[in-house]
């Protein structure tokens, strides 16, 4: 058995232990996302783009402003209408 076949098939066990807590289409997404995180660690090039931009794509996910309007839109969606005043949020830069 070559390195790539045995490798397989452990995978494969690994994944099927973890079937029994997914529906079938979580199973595969979760098996998708599993396969992508091992390629990404297996791939150096990927690593570095990973690196590179992962920061500036997490400080635009998570920035104080984007936060504060997900935020808002939670709590605007939950109380009556009119009893959450508009509120600004203030920008903040984040440098890299």
């Amino acid at each position: 058995m070559t390195d790539a076949t045995s490798l397989w098939s452990v995978w494969q066990a690994l994944l099927q232990s973890f079937a029994w807590a997914f529906t079938r289409p979580g199973h595969r997404r979760f098996v998708e996302w599993v396969t992508a995180i091992t390629d990404l660690l297996a791939n150096p090039s990927a690593r570095r783009w990973l690196i590179e931009n992962g920061r500036r794509r997490l400080a635009a996910d998570y920035s104080r402003e984007t936060v504060g309007k997900q935020l808002m839109e939670v709590i605007r969606a939950v109380t009556p209408v009119g009893a959450v005043p508009e509120v600004k949020v203030l920008s903040v830069e984040v440098k890299p």
